[in-house]
């Protein structure tokens, strides 16, 4: 930013970025997101004419507090980690379902005789 280093925002992320846990990509994409809402905020009261400090102080008091943000950015990355973990349940079944047709199909009765059905009762 221009005229000021951002020293409140970058402190607001930590903050926010100790109480989040979830996927790392995820989660900084999300502080990234946050960073640039909150550097643009700043930079609207910027052009209004305050100060660069107050502009700063003004958009991170708006933003809200880590407390405040936390469960709704925690939220978003519970979704992230179940997508995650649905892609690789499928990929998994997937893998198995293709394993288990080449294991039929390599089958020795193929094409032959089936082995016999074996019942849970012995013939009367």
């Amino acid at each position: 930013m221009r005229g000021y280093d951002g020293v409140l925002v970058e402190e607001r992320l930590r903050e926010l970025a100790g109480r989040l846990r979830g996927p790392a990509r995820l989660k900084t994409d999300l502080l990234t997101e946050a960073r640039h809402a909150l550097l643009d905020a700043a930079e609207a009261y910027r052009a209004d004419g305050l100060p660069a400090a107050e502009a700063e102080r003004r958009a991170v008091a708006e933003f809200g507090s880590s407390a405040q943000l936390a469960p709704g950015y925690q939220a978003e990355l519970a979704a992230g980690a179940l997508r995650g973990l649905a892609v690789r349940a499928l990929a998994v079944a997937v893998a198995l379902m293709v394993g288990g047709d080449l294991t039929w199909r390599g089958a020795h009765w193929r094409g032959g005789p089936h082995p016999r059905a074996t019942s849970c009762c012995p013939p009367r």
